[in-house]
């Protein structure tokens, strides 16, 4: 990539969820956020976030973390500006093929997909998620919020796509 070119991560709703609520390693994640509004990142998730934060949040509503109006503030305020989405339709066949290299749920592979997909990191709060790629190719993609650093992300090798 350029110098100037801005670095590619994707994160999932552990990380999102971390921009609206007051929660450990917020200010990893408002980071994020602070250097995309500088042009240094560009922010993206699959689709699926969309559904994967309306969780987390009806999870805070039920357990009384939020009172409804905020709850559907927060939600609102995601749905106008998320991160870039990637389409589903261009993440779902790879993620099928990524449950079996690693194991990880279909969601989760949803967001392995999104990262090869923009040739960027996934960063995550997911140390379930993070632990399950050790030891793979997507080990030098998949970066947990409390160690990220985007930039470092290298390029997962092409045959990912073929097997």
């Amino acid at each position: 990539m350029a110098q100037n070119t801005p670095r590619r991560c994707v994160v999932d709703a552990s990380v999102a969820a971390k921009w609206h609520f007051p929660e450990t390693l917020s200010e990893r994640a408002a980071a994020l956020l602070d250097r995309q509004d500088a042009g240094a990142l560009e922010i993206y998730a699959p689709e699926l976030i969309l559904y994967e934060f309306g969780s987390v949040v009806a999870k805070k509503l039920q357990a009384g973390q939020v009172v409804l109006t905020d709850a559907e503030a927060v939600l609102r305020e995601f749905a106008s500006s998320p991160p870039r989405l990637v389409p589903a339709t261009e993440a779902l066949p790879l993620a099928l093929r990524f449950t079996q290299m690693v194991h990880a749920s279909f969601y989760d592979s949803t967001y392995l997909a999104a990262a090869e997909l923009v040739e960027g990191t996934l960063v995550t709060a997911d140390e379930r998620l993070a632990s399950l790629t050790v030891g793979t190719l997507f080990g030098e993609v998949v970066r947990l919020l409390s160690e990220a650093d985007p930039d470092q992300r290298r390029a997962v090798n092409a045959h990912l796509r073929r097997h």
